[in-house]
């Protein structure tokens, strides 16, 4: 068995050391994140481009396929902290005849691309992904010394044949289901600032809780149990949910949950529509664009289980 660890060693140390004849970099995607304002890619599998687009200081919306939806900036964070200004493991390759082996060529790589005002700021492809271990065979013995495995992915620079190994699955980070970029947020309001939630749905069940101060509830008008009250009302003070679809359904919504907060001027509506025996569709005022399926129908249950 091969000495992984020290190969893993020399190679890095190689990555470190700028050579004039090779071009090899000691640091990929040089940028500042702050300065980004849209990100571009198109994966294989994709016919189209995925565009995240900075609209404010906080939030960003991802237009694919015809469509536009809100962005879940936690997957733009684990963009940057993957691909920007990262040391490379080790060079896989400096020969273009091998991009295919390592899948960073044009038909089978994920190409990206960093804007900063109209500029490109980043411009690379992202090729398959593999493991690497760091454990090794001491040559004079017959054990093995386990190490720590990690994932890594096979990237190349654009305009550069070499092609390096970095960490991190960047094939999933860059998905090419848009889907996985979305808002997965339903709504979120902090619980310390619910004064009133109110639960009616078609069959006639209503749940309505108003804070009356000192961590105490009312429901209809009858002081409930402290302990109670606040898991209900802290369970329901937050919904997310990774399922879409795209339609509004047609008629009046199965139920209705609405929030009252003391920081915001208008309260939050929430509608469940029946999708199937047990799936609901689910929309809301506080992520309006997004259209969720409950598909076992878990956040509907939710709002009844006081």
């Amino acid at each position: 068995m091969v000495l992984i660890a020290i190969f893993v060693t020399m190679a890095f140390t190689q990555c470190h050391h700028k050579s004039k004849d090779t071009n090899i970099a000691t640091v990929l995607n040089e940028a500042n994140r702050d300065e980004i304002d849209k990100i571009v890619y198109k994966a294989a599998a994709n016919s189209y481009d995925i565009v995240l687009e900075k609209i404010n200081s906080e939030d960003w919306i991802v237009k694919a396929d015809g469509k536009k939806e809100a962005v879940d900036t936690v997957k733009i964070n684990l963009m940057y902290a993957q691909s920007l200004n990262i040391k490379p493991v080790r060079v896989a390759t400096t020969q273009k005849d091998q991009w295919p082996v390592y899948e960073v060529d044009n038909k089978h790589a994920t190409h990206v691309k960093y804007f900063s005002n109209g500029k490109v700021v980043c411009d690379f492809y992202l090729g398959k992904s593999d493991w690497v271990d760091t454990g090794y065979q001491n040559p004079d013995e017959l054990t093995v010394n386990p190490g720590k495995s990690f994932p890594a992915t096979f990237m190349r620079m654009a305009n550069s044949d070499v092609v390096y190994l970095v960490n991190g699955n960047l094939r999933f980070t860059f998905n090419d289901n848009f889907n996985w970029m979305r808002s997965q947020r339903i709504y979120a309001v902090n619980y310390n600032n619910m004064i009133h939630t109110n639960v009616k749905t078609a069959a006639g069940h209503e749940i309505d809780m108003v804070n009356v101060g000192n961590g105490r509830w009312e429901r209809d008008g009858i002081l409930v149990d402290s302990l109670r009250a606040r898991n209900y009302v802290g369970k329901i003070s937050t919904m997310i949910c990774n399922d879409f679809v795209y339609d509004l359904p047609k008629g009046k919504p199965d139920a209705v949950l609405t929030i009252e907060c003391d920081n915001r001027t208008e309260p939050i509506i929430v509608n469940f529509w029946q999708y199937d025996s047990v799936g609901y569709v689910v929309n809301s005022s506080f992520n309006p664009e997004g259209i969720f399926l409950d598909k076992m129908g878990i956040l509907r249950q939710r709002i009844e289980k006081f």
